[in-house]
Order: C-alpha cells, then structure tokens, then sequence
C-alpha cells in the first residue's frame, strides 16, 4: 500500500499550492477507491473520517480529524482528499515515537533496554500484551537501537 508521505518541492510552493496538488496520482487514486467504499452515496460521514484515512496510513488524532474537517457533517470527496494531504503521514507518526524513546534515553545512547520498552508498552498508550511485547522483542539486542526498532515496527 502506498504510504502518504508529502513533501513539497519548496515552502513557497506548499504555500501557493492546494493541499490536494501534494498528493501523486496514485495516492489519488487509492483514496478515491477508498472514499468510494466508505461513501457510496458521494459523502462521507464524519463518524467514518477516522477509519478511512487510517486505512490509508494517515496517522492523525481524532482531535486532528476534527480541526482538518473543520465540523463538517459529511464530506465530498474534493473535501476528503483536502482533508487527507494535511493529515499527518507515518514519518511525522515515526518521529513522535522516536520523541517518546528519546524522553527515557537520558544517557541519549540511542538504545533502551527491554526492561524500560517493556515498561513503556505495556503501560502507556492502549498497552499491548505481555506475549504482544515477546513477539516484538524476540531476536532483538538488548538493549536496542530504539530507532531501528521503530523502522521496523512501522515498516
């Protein structure tokens, strides 16, 4: 699946351009047929935003969701593809981990040991399983490079 990283050529033309012209023809193309699944009637419902454009690798909050639609009930699809190429894609999701990781590195080693990973998974967040946490961690050093492990947990 294509993962929605945007990246305009200058900020002068982040500024000059509509959001939607940041998205390539295939990305377009896949959110369309997305919107078209959860749309068929040509608006898609605020309740279902979320949904889509996680299915799409756009990684934002429902707090985001809500400021990029600005409260609309329903969106056309122009609206939608607006709404989805100011989403936060996985590279900004990527470094909001990697800022996580970094706030328990005090010796700023790069690694954590599984015991601190351990701790961190299973109790922030929506935590993950103990068996969850073993998966992740079989057949890796300890301590990690936390960076590493987040490009693979995101790969």
């Amino acid at each position: 699946m294509k993962i929605f990283t945007i990246t305009p050529k200058s900020q002068q033309q982040q500024r000059t351009m509509s959001a939607i012209e940041l998205l390539d023809e295939e990305q377009i193309s896949l959110a369309r047929e997305c919107f078209s699944i959860y749309a068929p009637t040509g608006k898609l419902h605020k309740d279902q935003l979320l949904t889509v454009l996680l299915s799409l690798n756009a990684n934002p909050t429902p707090q985001e969701v809500e400021e990029l639609s600005q409260g609309a009930e329903e969106l056309s699809l122009p609206q939608f593809l607006e709404v989805l190429a100011k989403c936060p894609g996985p590279f900004q999701a990527r470094e909001d981990i990697l800022d996580a990781f970094r706030a328990h590195d005090k010796a700023n080693t790069g690694t954590i040991s599984h015991a601190d990973l351990k701790y961190i998974l299973s109790n922030l967040g929506d935590g993950l399983t103990p068996q969850e946490i073993s998966d992740m961690l079989a057949g890796e050093a300890d301590p990690l490079d936390y960076e590493d492990f987040v490009d693979k947990v995101l790969a």
